[in-house]
């Protein structure tokens, strides 16, 4: 009898020896792969969209793929899951209002990321662990580009970038003699080629109409034209810009230097291609997400 009955001690070492096997083998397992392929989809999938809704303050649509380094969907193994770090995960989106940016179409794509997982599954809140780098295609429309002007991210680089166009803007002469341009610039309104506000503009075109003197009775209108070019990743640089209207007294005619002074877009940002058709902004690059 004693020969027949197993060694508990064999048992227990051979338990804790075998994990890693047994981890293999149980990913092997056709069946355990299929269930992994479920909780991915009706776990992880649906905790991903919750924590990205999270982050922003509105959105119509949002699709989320999570993916494997292989390429094949869902194919995440244990010793990830376990660790946090997902390969792959796909985002579309639309209509996307993020700390008062309104963004139109949103694609992302981000690899090897890292979240709390492990605790996530445990009841703690899902949140990343490390900061992301993602690839980015984004269309905003007219009105969207207008209604992110005051977003908190935009606002202040607007705001010092209108100070140096209006230094620019004013000839020297002309202020010293008269005071033109003692009062600032309001927020301006864009128009795109191709679309509403911009039906009257060539192609690739972008055109920005700001007011002086806003809060006065004497107010100046300034309508200037101009292409995008992106420089370094995070500079938007004016291209070729002039006016779309003759010039009110007192401002140069010649707008060539506007071209030195380029919009910072944040070290975060590292845009490759930027381009203006049919009443859209887009815009392609890549963005690092902060935990």
């Amino acid at each position: 009898m004693a020969k027949d009955m197993p060694n508990n001690r064999d048992s227990q070492s051979q338990g804790r020896d075998g994990l890693e096997p047994a981890i293999d083998s149980v990913e092997t397992n056709p069946k355990v792969k299929q269930g992994k392929r479920s909780l991915v989809a009706g776990v992880l999938g649906p905790a991903l969209k919750l924590w990205l809704r999270s982050q922003v303050e509105a959105v119509d649509r949002l699709e989320v793929s999570i993916g494997s380094e292989t390429g094949e969907g869902n194919n995440l193994s244990s010793r990830q899951m376990l660790t946090g770090r997902i390969p792959l995960v796909q985002v579309e989106a639309d209509s996307v209002i993020y700390k008062g940016l309104h963004l139109g179409q949103l694609q992302l794509v981000g690899q090897d990321i890292r979240m709390n997982l492990g605790q996530a599954v445990r009841g703690k809140p899902l949140k990343l662990t490390a900061p992301i780098v993602v690839d980015l295609a984004l269309k905003m429309t007219e009105a969207q580009l207008n209604d992110s002007l005051e977003s908190p991210l935009l606002a202040p680089q607007l705001g010092e970038w209108l100070n140096l166009l209006q230094e620019l803007l004013i000839e020297e002469e002309s202020l010293e003699a008269s005071g033109v341009g003692t009062e600032s610039l309001s927020q301006p309104r864009i128009a795109l080629a191709g679309g509403e506000l911009g039906s009257g503009l060539g192609a690739e075109r972008l055109g920005l109409r700001v007011c002086q003197g806003a809060q006065s009775a004497a107010q100046t209108e300034l309508a200037i034209e101009t292409g995008l070019a992106v420089r370094n990743g995070n500079l938007l640089k004016l291209r070729q810009p002039c006016w779309s209207e003759a010039p009110p007294a007192g401002f140069q005619e010649d707008l060539s230097s506007l071209a030195m002074m380029p919009l910072k877009l944040g070290r975060d940002v590292a845009l490759e291609r930027i381009a203006i058709a049919a009443g859209q902004l887009h815009l392609t690059g890549q963005l690092t997400v902060q935990p």
